[in-house]
């Protein structure tokens, strides 16, 4: 068995009796060809018996399983064990349970566990296989970088280089995504153009799911939404699932932001209640004493102010029974199962696309979304998003013209931890030549992570 990489998901759950064989317990094995050789079979078989007597014994299973020519990343989620095995001399342990991580949160992200997309096949494990090497084929590569040395060390999110001019850009992105939040359902947002981060009102460690979706795309193994009508070209709802800290921080993102507290400010002013109280002005002297005419003022003022409180009555009775109006359809659509389960919750995302650009918007679970606002929604995007495509993409141009011409002579890697971008004068793949500067920039920045007070590491 000669191969590099090695990927695997088995099922301890499916051998029941002596008469199983491996090969029914694999739910997925990547690459292909080695399903055929004896020697993998006997492999697989080696590594779950570690793992099972190392669980049984001590109540957990090792992260790292080292072989002679080959070493192992193992996770174990309910009955499931995934293993992601390399045989590269330079990958380190960490890189390699960076990797698997990445996979795992990238499934849980899109389809919340293993057995949620079991239970949605209708537990037909031909069908259960099917999808898992869709989900598979379609997640591992991004999980692990494509590859790349640089990427697998810092897991950066590509972004658009903004300078002093083109700051105007930013200003209209941020302008774009604030006007969203000021919708109804929506939390938070992100817009992406010519496959680069430009503004982000989300956490890196949600971005990184989502740079797997591009426009226009059909293969993403996501499941998708219907919100109850015919969505408008070049939008897409999908259900996405987050863990209790990502979901407060999207609802942390939309409570910090001004725009969406002068709207509920404003909506909490007019449904206030006013009364104004008229002053009667009463006289010292007796009612014989006052004239006809002030008792006719006075009886005008009275007549006046009851129209006036029957009137506010009346207003006020409307205005309530628009808000139970809004309570009903919000109970109605509001989900009515448990919405944690396995310790996430499912949420719902908005991705408009528009030729290489693409807005993703964060949206409070509905089981069905106004079409009305909705196509004003994407009515009011698509010729922002369209005139934006145009302003990055001459700006990415002359981006690349730039670093088209390299001076430097010595090598140099650059991170940016509050972007989460990497620069660097040494192209892929790597050199042989170079491998102990990887190994530096790797133990240095594995070193470094752990401070909160760094905000870039550049190394000569």
């Amino acid at each position: 068995m000669i191969t590099e990489e090695l990927f695997f998901i088995y099922d301890s759950e499916a051998m029941q009796t002596e008469y199983d064989t491996i090969e029914e317990s694999l739910l997925f094995h990547q690459p292909k060809f080695v399903a055929q050789e004896e020697e993998f079979v006997l492999l697989v078989g080696q590594l779950v018996g570690i793992v099972v007597f190392s669980n049984d014994l001590a109540g957990n299973i090792p992260s790292i399983l080292r072989l002679e020519k080959m070493k192992f990343s193992v996770k174990k989620i309910n009955s499931y064990l995934i293993f992601l095995g390399c045989s590269r001399c330079d990958m380190s342990d960490h890189v390699l349970k960076i990797q698997l991580q990445n996979f795992i949160e990238i499934f849980n992200f899109y389809h919340r566990s293993f057995d949620h997309v079991k239970n949605a096949c209708g537990d037909d494990s031909n069908n259960f296989r099917k999808e898992l090497a869709k989900i598979c084929q379609c997640y591992l590569p991004h999980a692990k970088n494509y590859n790349s040395s640089w990427n697998s060390i810092f897991s950066p999110i590509p972004s658009v280089e903004l300078n002093k001019v083109s700051y105007v850009i930013l200003m209209k992105v941020n302008e774009i995504l604030e006007s969203c939040q000021r919708r109804q359902n929506v939390l938070c947002g992100a817009l992406f153009s010519e496959e680069r981060l430009v503004s982000t009102q989300i956490s890196h460690e949600i971005l990184f799911n989502l740079t797997l979706i591009k426009p226009g795309q059909k293969n993403l193994p996501a499941e998708r939404f219907n919100p109850g009508f015919e969505c408008p070209y070049g939008v897409n709802f999908y259900k996405v699932f987050v863990t209790k800290k990502q979901y407060e921080s999207l609802v942390h993102s939309a409570n910090t932001s001004p725009y969406k507290r002068n709207t509920e400010e404003q909506l909490q002013v007019t449904s206030r209640k006013r009364i104004t109280k008229l002053p009667l002005a009463f006289s010292n002297k007796n009612t014989s004493s006052e004239s006809l005419q002030s008792l006719n003022s006075r009886e005008s003022l009275l007549s006046e102010h009851s129209f006036d409180s029957n009137s506010l009555n009346d207003s006020m009775e409307s205005i309530q029974s628009t808000h139970e109006t809004e309570e009903q359809q919000t109970s109605q659509n509001a989900p009515t199962e448990d919405i944690w389960k396995d310790g996430m919750r499912e949420i719902h995302i908005y991705v408009q696309g528009h030729s290489s650009t693409l807005l993703v918007l964060f949206m409070e679970q509905k089981k069905k979304y106004s079409e009305k606002k909705i196509k004003s929604l994407w009515g009011m995007l698509l010729p922002q998003l369209g005139d934006l495509e145009a302003q990055v993409k001459s700006l990415v141009s002359n981006e690349s013209e730039k670093d088209g011409v390299d001076l430097e002579r010595i090598n140099y890697v650059q991170y940016d931890k509050l972007k989460h971008t990497v620069k660097s004068n040494m192209g892929e793949p790597v050199k042989v030549r170079d491998y102990n500067t990887i190994d530096g920039v790797r133990c240095i920045h594995h070193q470094f992570q752990q401070s909160s007070s760094l905000r870039s590491i550049t190394l000569r």
